[in-house]
């Protein structure tokens, strides 16, 4: 249990949970559990890991700005500030600009970011307050955030903004929403300032469907198709929306349609109502007042007749029970630091930050499951989290999601765990992850770019790799290529010039969450699809033949002029060629070996490259390229003529996982192409 004025010193090694109640306990274990017990130490703990991630995020947001407000991402080689957090922080890009917006809106309010940093008012306050503080009223929204629950912190919040008076707003809350759209590659508004967590208007729905390996094929291929089309690698949601609105576009009359439903062919008009619907049921059940609630008014009231005896306003609140978190001297922010010194902090943090979340998921998991949150009178877990945690709950449902899947994978738990693996893959491999693939997946993992794993991991779960992962050879070694091809990567044709398959197979499971209005639109298309066939069809057939028509409209074209033109775009499969890099859209074709240093246009000579990359990159010596070995591609990130790069790959795998097998290639003799390169002297110190 914390002790009072407790100071933790957090380190990676750090215990941060006693070791026993991190073991789940057997169902026929908990039998003769004491659940308000359990509930009360298992709720300490967890507002104690809580508050020690505080600090970190605060750190971790500062230092994040930093970079971006200097584009010190793109001295290390990354063309987003997106791409670099991924690649090296193992952090999603919603993350990043939750964070992101944490540093720009709090960088006003000291004394918020104060509070914040000790974990004085959670990230669900601080979401709320940031709505209404300013640098004059911020003390006394601090106050009441510290003497109320997150709910009723809300209903004032929406007073104040109704309040004729409250007309101005915080230019914390405003931000720069200009700066940062670098960092997520899009100019939008709402791409730059986002919400600080899981906004309640955002939210969404689960859609799960069943469907033979052949649709699977077709799915993946309309998915790459949009993608290129709107030139970004959107969401799978981002991407169903226009594949649903193409559809959606040639129906002669949608609404006359879904008002004569055709009840022969098994019509469900319900579908499109009712999306949604178990979400509303859950949030009627949500309503009324909560027994904690009621402790904390009791509490707030004796304190307040308390005051009049002598004692403190201050202790209408529950006991502080959280520790003073001091940061490792190591990621002190100083404002002389280097890039590559912020570099290697955002990397300690980010550790620190995944241990932490790590203790969060186990004991989050164990707390869902046996419904604790009744014990501390809470209607909802989804209550608890935003109350007594700042946690949104679809961060809570992720953490508990991953970890019960790491569970069964302990040697891929481990390493995510220790730091060797970031979020970003530990969620990717456990998806498909077996205990009999568990060591190749993890093996792959700890060699390759975060495209590259998501590109493997698409192929498995697309049942075209059961066996474990393609990019293995049969030695176990990682396979170099230029680039990995996936089935997405041709949208007219699968290799060998055919359609894919559409007869029956093997069943696939395809889900995917989108916002409420996509899932509103997906269930129109679906219904449309129904209602034009001429007999019962099942979903999966619903699915095809909006596929169907999509590629049928987007492929691209086949006439021999175009494919001359955009050859090298697809080889490389219409993306940057840098090895990690998401960009679809601003594509240029590079000259590996420059046409003023004797270059040919010949296509080993050419790679596809984002604008960023060929002119901040390359141009600028932010970033070194150098053909080694059949055909294949050496990339330096950062390079320094003391220090050497930062990172280095060949294609999509780092240097230390490519070195045995290019060496291998040159000592066979091989023929590089453009210049020759001493695979010896990539990744190392050069000029």
């Amino acid at each position: 249990m914390p002790a009072v004025g407790e100071v933790l010193h957090l380190a990676p090694d750090t215990p941060l949970v006693p070791d026993d109640l991190l073991t789940p306990p057997w169902r026929s274990d908990s039998c003769g559990m004491l659940r308000d017990l359990a509930a009360f130490l298992l709720d300490r703990h967890l507002r104690r890991l809580a508050r020690i991630r505080q600090p970190i995020d605060l750190r971790l947001a500062s230092l994040l700005h930093r970079l971006e407000v200097s584009s010190g991402y793109l001295t290390l080689g990354f063309a987003r500030m997106s791409d670099y957090a991924s690649e090296r922080l193992g952090l999603a890009a919603r993350r990043v600009q939750t964070l992101l917006a944490l540093a720009r809106r709090l960088d006003g309010l000291p004394r918020l970011a104060a509070a914040f940093e000790a974990g004085r008012v959670s990230l669900s306050q601080v979401q709320l307050l940031l709505r209404v503080a300013t640098l004059e009223n911020e003390a006394d929204w601090i106050a009441r955030a510290e003497a109320t629950t997150v709910r009723r912190l809300e209903a004032e919040v929406r007073a104040a903004e109704m309040a004729p008076a409250c007309t101005v707003t915080s230019p914390a809350a405003t931000g720069s929403a200009a700066t940062g759209s670098a960092a997520t590659g899009s100019a939008s508004h709402e791409e730059a300032s986002p919400p600080l967590d899981d906004d309640p208007s955002t939210a969404g729905e689960f859609i799960v469907f069943t469907a033979p390996a052949g649709v699977r094929s077709r799915w993946d291929q309309a998915l790459e198709l949009a993608r290129r089309s709107s030139g970004a690698g959107d969401p799978v949601w981002r991407s169903v929306e226009f594949i649903a609105a193409e559809y959606l576009s040639g129906a002669p009359d949608i609404a006359l349609a879904l008002a004569h439903p055709r009840a022969d062919l098994g019509d469900r008009p319900g579908d499109v109502a009712d999306a949604g619907s178990d979400d509303l049921a859950e949030g009627a059940r949500d309503e009324g007042v909560e027994l904690f609630e009621e402790v904390l008014a009791a509490l707030a009231a004796d304190a307040k007749a308390g005051s009049r005896g002598g004692r403190e306003s201050g202790d209408s609140s529950f006991p502080d029970d959280g520790p003073r978190v001091v940061l490792p001297e190591s990621v002190r922010d100083d404002p002389a630091d280097s890039v590559r010194e912020w570099d290697a902090k955002l990397l300690e943090l980010a550790r620190l930050r995944q241990s932490v979340s790590w203790n969060l998921g186990r004991l989050l998991r164990i707390f869902a499951d046996r419904r604790l949150h009744r014990e501390l009178g809470f209607l909802s877990f989804s209550r608890y989290c935003r109350e007594r945690l700042g946690l949104g709950i679809r961060r809570a449902w992720q953490l508990i999601a991953l970890d019960r899947r790491l569970f069964l994978l302990p040697g891929i738990a481990r390493a995510y765990r220790d730091g060797a693996l970031s979020w970003v893959k530990a969620a990717a491999i456990a998806r498909v992850a077996t205990d009999r693939t568990e060591a190749k997946w993890l093996l792959l993992a700890e060699s390759v770019t975060v495209r590259r794993l998501l590109d493997e991991v698409a192929l498995s779960e697309g049942g075209l790799r059961p066996s474990g992962p393609l990019g293995l050879d049969p030695d176990g070694r990682v396979q170099l290529s230029a680039p990995v091809r996936t089935p997405a990567a041709s949208p007219d044709t699968m290799p060998g010039g055919e359609s894919p398959p559409t007869d029956p197979g093997p069943l696939t499971r395809i889900r995917f969450w989108a916002p409420r209005e996509v899932a509103s639109l997906w269930h129109q298309a679906l219904a449309i699809a129904r209602h034009g066939a001429d007999r019962p069809i099942s979903d999966g057939e619903c699915v095809l033949a909006i596929l169907e028509a999509f590629v049928a409209t987007w492929g691209v074209r086949a006439d021999p002029a175009w494919q001359r033109r955009y050859r090298i775009f697809e080889r490389d499969g219409w993306r940057c060629r840098v090895a990690g890099c998401m960009a679809r859209r601003n594509l240029q074709v590079h000259h590996v070996h420059f046409r003023s240093r004797g270059g040919s246009d010949d296509d080993s000579n050419l790679a596809v490259l984002c604008a960023t990359h060929h002119l901040q990159g390359i141009h600028r010596d932010h970033l070194r390229c150098h053909p080694v070995p059949d055909g294949l591609l050496a990339w330096e990130f950062g390079p320094d003529p003391i220090r050497g790069p930062l990172v280095a790959y060949v294609e999509d795998v780092l240097w230390t996982a490519a070195r045995a097998a290019v060496s291998a290639r040159a000592a066979e003799g091989a023929v590089t192409t453009g210049v020759e390169y001493g695979a010896e002297n990539v990744g190392s110190a050069h000029t």
